[in-house]
């Protein structure tokens, strides 16, 4: 190696003595501030500092004396580099500007309004306050091995924006705690209006995926996970079946599902939730003991003094069990039936022909052999009795006729069969539509002008069916 960087003074010192460099040589020795991954490094304090590439910025814009074009300003506010979002609340306002622009549709360079100028002159002014802002860059204990580590993680949603933020924790075994800032993530809300329980919902969801992401990179054993919301409505779906909600909601409450357990999810007020820093950004320049960068003080004591669970009456159950909830539609319709109405169309519709066609011949089947029982059991005249039951039949559905060939008449082939099926079905299908125009034809009466068949000419044949007359009868 040719250069060297450390905070440790002696190691510093062994590299001069081992390389026997002059202590005044620049290329032995980085600089105070040196560079890591885009962030300024002081090795004396041991922190990092961010970039915020004033030096970019064409004098008449950084002194306000000329409103920025739409090009300039995205150019500006997309130069302060922040990867892991520590200057999330900061970042944030610049984002929110972006969508306002961008909403007002002027070219890109054209100046933006007055309305968003304002903002960017407090933005401006702010963001020369960021390259004070300095972290440490090692959040352990010395003696890692005895430390309890726990990641929490915070979210926070408004008709604006959305974030989450994420701290580890860290106890000793003799009682100190330390936290530490790991990153966050935001986002703008989304063009098209969003009630704000969806929105908490997304930040949830946001937060979920933080979670998982930080434990597959940091080379840390996470002992413990702890979600933080402020949303009742939240806490209470993610306790509730998913199922029984919209799609939208029921799709998050599923990945949220899959990746936590119930039990890691806990109630913040929002006065104590460090989430809301950056849903609710302020006009007040960041400093480096902020909450946001320190972490909620609460978590420095014992978790018994941890914010409890908020409850919830029955009423507030009630309400939030109707927000979102799936629909359930019970469509209802009136039919006028005629009142020779059957119930042939429903088996048709359910069964199709050629399956209701086979009912009729095994029912005839049978039919025919339980006379053939009868008559060898009792002797009876089987002709006597399938009379008896043509008659009880005929009554039933008004006709003069059999439904059927008479008892004595066996169908040998399997073609006669089919036909002779689809005969009983014809004789239903006529019986429940016009009866009245096949009592007056058995009886030899003539149709009145008003019906459908008089036209037709129709008679009823030796098989109980209603025919047309043909040409040939009729010459």
């Amino acid at each position: 190696m040719h250069g060297w960087a450390s905070n440790e003074p002696q190691v510093v010192q062994d590299v001069r003595d081992e390389q026997k460099l002059s202590k005044n040589d620049p290329a032995s020795l980085c600089d105070t501030n040196e560079r890591v991954l885009g962030l300024y490094w002081d090795r004396n304090e041991d922190t990092l500092s961010f970039n915020v590439g004033l030096n970019k910025i064409r004098a008449d814009l950084a002194n306000g004396t000329k409103p920025p074009t739409k090009r300039e300003f995205f150019s500006v506010a997309m130069s302060v580099y922040d990867p892991l979002g520590i200057l999330a609340p900061f970042t944030l306002q610049s984002k929110l500007i972006m969508q306002d622009i961008w909403r007002s549709g002027i070219k890109w360079d054209g100046p933006i309004r007055e309305k968003e100028f304002k903002i960017w002159l407090v933005w401006l002014k702010n963001l020369a306050e960021m390259k004070n802002v300095k972290i440490p860059r090692c959040f352990l204990f010395s003696d890692f091995d005895n430390v309890k580590v726990q990641l929490h993680i915070f979210c926070d949603a408004s008709l604006k924006a959305y974030a989450t933020v994420a701290y580890l924790r860290m106890e000793t075994r003799d009682g100190r705690v330390r936290t530490a800032l790991i990153m966050s993530k935001s986002r703008v809300a989304p063009v098209k209006p969003m009630s704000v329980p969806r929105l908490e919902l997304q930040a949830a969801v946001l937060e979920t995926r933080l979670a998982a992401m930080i434990e597959k990179e940091i080379e840390i054993t996470i002992h413990e996970r702890v979600f933080w919301t402020d949303s009742t409505t939240v806490l209470h779906w993610i306790r509730a079946d998913p199922s029984r909600k919209q799609m939208f909601v029921a799709n998050r409450l599923g990945e949220i599902g899959e990746a936590t357990k119930v039990a890691e999810w806990r109630w913040v007020p929002t006065s104590l939730n460090p989430a809301d820093d950056t849903t609710r950004p302020s006009e007040v320049p960041m400093h480096s003991d902020d909450r946001w960068l320190v972490g909620p003080m609460f978590l420095l004591e014992k978790p018994e003094s941890w914010p409890r669970p908020k409850s919830l009456n029955e009423s507030e159950k009630r309400k939030i069990n109707e927000l979102e909830a799936r629909k359930e539609f019970i469509g209802t319709f009136q039919i006028d039936m005629p009142d020779n109405w059957n119930t042939l169309d429903v088996r048709y519709r359910v069964l199709g022909w050629d399956r209701i066609r086979e009912v009729a011949t095994v029912v005839r089947k049978y039919f025919y052999i339980w006379l053939d029982n009868v008559r060898k059991r009792q002797g009876e005249n089987t002709t006597d009795r399938a009379t008896r039951y043509r008659r009880r039949h005929r009554e039933k559905s008004k006709l003069k006729r059999p439904i059927g060939p008479p008892a004595h008449r066996r169908i040998e082939s399997e073609e006669d069969r089919l036909r002779e099926s689809e005969n009983v079905w014809f004789r239903v299908i006529q019986a429940s539509l016009f009866s009245h125009e096949m009592a007056l034809l058995e009886k030899g009466k003539e149709l009145p002008r008003g019906s459908k068949l008089i036209s037709l000419d129709p008679i009823v044949d030796e098989k109980g069916l209603l025919r047309a007359r043909g040409r040939v009868v009729q010459v």
